[in-house]
């Protein structure tokens, strides 16, 4: 018998993705006091941002990812090289923290800029990746009270705990009983425009590849 709104959210346009690469990042560690030198991968989206308007984005990548099989050169067993490939389904943890993947064009607004969408670690690597892999990339638009949402969102599961990081507190968004004003209602009603592009490489195509 409850009913509840949300405040208006506008539709923007989001520009298109002009094109896509990836950057090779070094993650050492420390596992049992022996430094392992792990990789970690970005795939970076560049887009050109619209002058004179503030604008806010989100991304995520759809699906399952499609690894291409080769069959000629299968990869070795387990023992022989360190696990490296991705496993691309995502749980409703979302551990790929895809939902907090936002950003404001306030330090490029106007201007060409490249953003990862995607982060993969070496913990979901494994042997698929070195097969060759095809991503969906989706970049949204988002208004500023659904960036705000999300970022604070994004600043709560970035926290650690530490003497200087921020105390916990609650994220409201834009819904709300509509007959018990005074009820507490968690969750964001958004609207946005997407665009898709598909990024496809070969292990091979990286230098110094993880696999």
């Amino acid at each position: 018998g409850k009913r509840y709104s949300s405040l208006p959210e506008k539709l923007i346009t989001v520009p298109p993705i002009d094109t896509m690469g990836f950057t090779i990042l070094k993650q050492d560690r420390f596992e049992n006091g022996t430094l392992v030198n792990d990789v970690a991968l970005d795939v970076n989206v560049f887009f050109k941002d619209p002058s004179g308007e503030k604008n806010y984005y989100k991304w995520k990548w759809l699906g399952e990812a499609t690894f291409k099989l080769n069959t000629e050169n299968p990869p070795p067993p387990p023992a022989s090289i360190p696990p490296c490939y991705y496993r691309l389904t995502p749980t409703l943890s979302d551990p790929y923290k895809q939902e907090i993947n936002v950003v404001s064009d306030q330090f490029f607004n106007g201007n060409n800029h490249k953003h990862p969408a995607i982060f993969f670690d070496t913990k979901t690597f494994d042997y698929r990746f070195r097969g060759g892999i095809s991503l969906l990339i989706a970049q949204y638009s988002l208004t500023k009270n659904a960036f705000e949402y999300w970022d604070k969102i994004r600043r709560l599961v970035v926290s650690q705990g530490g003497v200087f990081d921020p105390a916990p507190f609650q994220v409201l968004g834009n819904m709300y009983n509509s007959i018990d004003k005074n009820e507490v209602v968690l969750g964001f009603f958004g609207a946005s425009s997407v665009v898709y592009r598909r990024y496809q490489f070969e292990a091979s195509d990286i230098l110094n590849a993880p696999c």
